[in-house]
């Protein structure tokens, strides 16, 4: 009955029906993640590096673009990015981005995957990231 009410509604994503057990667990832990002070300090932080308002945490770094601007203006021409509208270009950036702070130093463990970022599985840890990120940047003196 959801998954009619949502292709009804014109959502045509996946239905994944509530989650229970583990998966329960893994929502719950990825949602407390979410630190609003963290997220805004994050931004704060991208806008000032790239010399622009993004908007929304979520919405503004999505395609990726932004990521790539920030990418490039720690490390000039270090990444060029997809311009297109596509799902998968947008998914490129996104990678883009995160193997230029994996050369960059940041751990593996401080980053996020795509769908983190694309999908919004996990925005709490795209938070961590930036974070982890803008330490190592300024531990470099940039």
């Amino acid at each position: 009955k959801r998954r009619e009410e949502e292709m009804s509604k014109g959502n045509q994503g996946a239905f994944h029906g509530p989650a229970f057990g583990m998966s329960a667990d893994v929502a719950k832990r990825q949602q407390e993640k979410q630190d609003p002070v963290m997220e805004r300090q994050a931004l704060e932080w991208i806008e000032a590096v790239v010399g622009r308002k993004v908007g929304n945490f979520r919405d503004g770094l999505q395609d990726g673009s932004v990521l790539c601007e920030l990418a490039n203006k720690i490390t000039p021409g270090s990444i060029k990015p997809n311009k297109g509208k596509m799902p998968f270009m947008k998914m490129e950036n996104i990678g883009h981005f995160l193997d230029f702070i994996d050369k960059y130093g940041v751990k593996k463990s401080d980053t996020f995957m795509t769908v983190d970022l694309y999908e919004a599985k996990n925005i709490g840890q795209v938070v961590l990231a930036i974070h982890a990120f803008a330490k190592l940047v300024q531990s470099k003196g940039q």
